[in-house]
């Protein structure tokens, strides 16, 4: 199972996503070694992740910024850093699956319109000054 989650294109860009924008957060490399080797299994049941703090960062996935997410409506600084990443950077491969529907520039208008609702505004406005060069 390992060999196939680490030849997953999907996820592979989901973790070089999540790498990009922590980095231009000033994260740690620590930090964001351990937050790509979690963004490589986001879709698991967070049990099944054996990394340190991951279940943490999981199972804060579906919560909102605005707090309107599920399941404990957590909101803000509740939700994990990791975890605001983690969404931005799934939000943006899961938009750009089929560049023909979902242009670049469409996609990151998405993300940019959720900003303080679905995802924290300081993870957007990193992520937007990413340079499209390196997402494309």
């Amino acid at each position: 199972m390992r060999a196939a989650i680490l030849d997953d294109p999907h996820r592979r860009r989901v973790a070089a996503f999540t790498i990009a924008i922590a980095r231009a957060m000033g994260i740690t490399k620590e930090d964001i070694r351990v937050l790509a080797r979690i963004a490589f299994c986001y879709n698991l049941p967070p049990h099944a992740v054996p990394f340190a703090g991951a279940a943490e960062i999981l199972l804060a996935q579906h919560e909102s910024y605005d707090g309107t997410g599920y399941p404990q409506r957590r909101h803000g600084d509740q939700i994990p850093l990791r975890t605001h990443i983690l969404k931005v950077a799934v939000a943006f491969e899961t938009g750009l699956i089929d560049w023909r529907i979902h242009p670049l520039s469409r996609t990151k208008r998405q993300i940019k319109d959720q900003s303080e609702k679905e995802f924290d505004p300081s993870v957007v406005s990193a992520f937007l000054q990413i340079p499209d060069a390196v997402v494309d």
